[in-house]
């Protein structure tokens, strides 16, 4: 079961996005929402009640689902959801409409005038097939009062191979991704059977230094800004713990007096992983699922530290 926002130590802002974006898709799975599916911080919350909040709502949807349906239903849910969450002059508004992406903003302030604002994003670039979709139970925090619901969405290995393919993507740097990744590889996810079949080997090599350079650029600020103020504090004082840990043995930057990692470099270590368990970087491939055992149920696992020293040497031979 999901844990309230306050449960996990958030304010009352990030309770009322929380409580309202989950009031949201339950609307939508109780409309029959059949062809929409969950992804991203929410569909973790639904996987494993990860104690990450989400900034948006995200679904990829059937091409089956017309512009002209989502235009009708998605600011009706989301004025309908935000009433129900009790948040106070709520005003839904499409921000974008395009071929493959469209996108509404909702904004509202809770009960003491704090403003609250979250988006959601309906994409339609192709889905896996579907083996890699479920039908979960979605168990709502009993202080919501939301009444449980299922809700289609990406299994683990979709799931993480989602994240790798973030990872993969020049136009898209989000910190998130990588701690998302991360509780998948931790709750035993494997997109190895997702990708063998699909992904040829060439690209993911022509991939490679594009991958390393593009994750060179997520800086502890990036990470400081995006990815922090979602996690639930006890976590994300845990999570710098680690990092000041990591810094002393990896090299470090200065950052407002405290001492932080030049760069996410576990970032870099799971992705190389998955590259290695997909035969990239070596001429004899390897289950995913083996080399990822190693993977400790830390933000920073200790065991990424020691092989983030040999990355450099590792991407050159």
């Amino acid at each position: 079961m999901s844990l309230a926002a306050t449960e996990l130590g958030f304010g009352a802002e990030a309770e009322m996005r929380d409580r309202t974006q989950m009031q949201f898709v339950a609307l939508l799975a109780r409309q029959g929402a059949h062809r929409f599916i969950l992804k991203g911080g929410m569909a973790m919350r639904a996987l494993y009640g990860s104690a990450r909040l989400t900034k948006d709502v995200d679904f990829d949807a059937e091409d089956s689902l017309s512009q002209q349906s989502m235009r009708a239903q998605m600011p009706k849910a989301l004025l309908q959801a935000a009433r129900q969450a009790g948040l106070n002059g709520a005003d839904a508004q499409q921000t974008k409409a395009g071929d493959r992406s469209s996108r509404w903003r909702i904004r509202g302030r809770t009960a003491e005038e704090v403003p609250t604002t979250w988006e959601v994003e309906v994409s339609r670039r192709g889905i896996p097939p579907a083996e890699f979709i479920e039908t979960r139970p979605f168990e709502t925090p009993i202080a919501y009062r939301i009444p449980n619901f299922n809700i289609r969405v990406y299994g683990p290995a979709a799931m993480a191979g989602g994240k790798v393919n973030a990872l993969l993507s020049l136009n898209r740097s989000v910190p998130r991704d990588v701690y998302d990744l991360h509780e998948l590889i931790r709750n035993k996810a494997d997109p190895a059977p997702l990708w063998i079949d699909r992904v040829p080997r060439e690209f993911l090599e022509r991939k490679r230094p594009e991958v390393l350079s593009k994750i060179d650029r997520i800086g502890f600020s990036l990470a400081n800004s995006e990815l922090l103020p979602y996690i639930a504090p006890d976590v994300r004082a845990g999570s710098l713990r680690r990092f000041a840990n990591a810094a002393a043995i990896i090299g470090t930057e200065s950052t407002r007096g405290a001492s932080a990692p030049s760069k996410v470099d576990f970032v870099v270590g799971i992705t190389m992983q998955f590259l290695r368990g997909l035969g990239v970087l070596d001429r004899s491939p390897k289950p995913a699922i083996d080399v990822l055992r190693h993977i400790q149920s830390n933000f920073v696992p200790a065991s990424f530290v020691n092989v983030c020293t040999h990355i450099g040497r590792d991407i050159r031979q």
